[in-house]
């Protein structure tokens, strides 16, 4: 089992090739050099049919982090920003796309010059839910 953050992009315009290659660049960096490979999977992406949606994925984190306390919750802040800063330099690689991200139908925040980020309390506190 586990939780998940899904995305989609939108926008008018197909990916271009570039764009493709850039992206499939970025992830074998991030694959390649991602500690857990061995226990747990990366991102599931795919290149959706549809009108508008151009780029979409889920990334699962892991359930059995909860399983191992402190050092689980530890483990898991580090999956989420390591696996965020992908999906943060994936984004920057889709000029002009709408991004929705969301972390088990929550909306993550873009954060120009951050990237992707969870909502702080008062941000929650201030969403409302599509």
């Amino acid at each position: 089992m586990s939780m998940e953050i899904f995305f989609d992009a939108e926008r008018k315009v197909s990916l271009n090739l570039e764009e493709e290659a850039q992206i499939e660049k970025i992830t074998e960096k991030y694959w390649r050099e991602y500690e857990g490979k061995d226990q747990y999977e990366g991102p599931g992406t795919f290149l959706p049919d549809g009108e508008d949606i151009i780029y979409s994925g889920t990334l699962r984190i892991p359930l059995e982090f909860m399983d191992e306390g402190a050092e689980g919750l530890e483990k898991m802040q580090e999956f989420l920003k390591y696996w965020l800063k992908w999906l943060s330099d994936v984004t920057c690689a889709v000029p002009k796309a709408k991004w929705d991200v969301r972390f088990e139908g929550i909306p993550l925040i873009w954060d120009e010059g951050i990237g992707w980020r969870m909502m702080s309390d008062q941000e929650f506190g201030n969403t409302e839910f599509r």
